[in-house]
């Protein structure tokens, strides 16, 4: 489990989420003009799993530090893949590749839609 501080809040999330969304953040502050929102699921002081939604972009501060061990690791595997394609578009966006955000290593991502661009 990772913790991403962002603004005043803290945000214990998997690895797995917290990894994507720093490097989501990442290609969107090398473009410097675009900015997206993700909702993501955190675990809350009571042990009950909520989703928040960050805006992330050019002017984000995220920090992510490794969270204490213990309770169930966070997954969403299919917000992760859609999170993945937005950072590849992102990025191929800024050399001129094309790149189908819909296909990735010829697998279907599904939902990518629902991220902003």
């Amino acid at each position: 489990m990772h913790i991403i501080h962002y603004a005043d809040g803290r945000y214990l999330t998997g690895d797995e989420v917290a990894a994507a969304v720093v490097g989501y953040a990442e290609a969107l502050a090398r473009e410097g003009t675009a900015a997206a929102t993700v909702v993501i699921p955190v675990r809350v002081a009571d042990g009950s799993v909520e989703r928040v939604e960050l805006l992330i972009g050019p002017a984000s501060q995220l920090v992510v530090e490794a969270g204490e061990p213990g309770g169930d690791e966070l997954r969403d595997p299919e917000l992760v893949a859609r999170i993945h394609a937005a950072t590849v578009l992102s990025r191929s966006s800024q050399d001129g590749t094309r790149v189908s955000a819909e296909h990735q290593d010829g697998v279907a991502v599904p939902g990518l839609e629902d991220l902003d661009r």
